[in-house]
Parts: C-alpha cells; sequence; structure tokens
C-alpha cells in the first residue's frame, strides 16, 4: 500500500512541476495559480470549521491544498472521497 501512495505522490509532484515549469508560464498564469490555491486554501478551511461533510474531515495542508487548488471542485470531491472510503 505504501507503493501505491509513493506512486499517486510521484506522479502529482511530476505533473506539478509540468505545469509550474511548462515555457509559456506568465504572469498572469501565476497569479490565477497562486489565487487559485488561497481560494482553495479557505474552501478547505472553510468546510472543516463547519463541518458541511458530516463525519469525514478534510485537513488543511499543503497536498490538500494543492490538489483542490489544481482541480478546483473535482478536486475537493476527490478529497471527500478519499477520506470517506480510505480513512
Amino acid at each position: 500500500m505504501n507503493s501505491l501512495w509513493l506512486g499517486i505522490f510521484v506522479v502529482a509532484v511530476c505533473a506539478l512541476a509540468y505545469v509550474l515549469f511548462r515555457p509559456r508560464i506568465t504572469t498572469g498564469s501565476m497569479i490565477r495559480f497562486v489565487t487559485n490555491i488561497v481560494i482553495a486554501g479557505m474552501i478547505v478551511y472553510t468546510i472543516q470549521l463547519t463541518g458541511l461533510l458530516g463525519e469525514v474531515e478534510i485537513p488543511l495542508n499543503i497536498p490538500n491544498v494543492l490538489i483542490a487548488g489544481l482541480l478546483g471542485l473535482p478536486g475537493l470531491a476527490v478529497l471527500y472521497a478519499i477520506h470517506l472510503f480510505v480513512f
């Protein structure tokens, strides 16, 4: 099971590196990326604070915020599903 998580981590880091270091990166796209990360952090914090997801708690940490920031609402759904079915 640990090798599965390591594989997922490696793929996520490679995808993040590709998004961050592709040649067409501009100031506007970097500002949009940082804005998405900040908004995702606030959404994850709000969900954690209000308990909207019931018994599932999504902790506010860097991987969760990056997933939610890069993928948007589907990323939050993925986090919810992972925490619901795995933990």
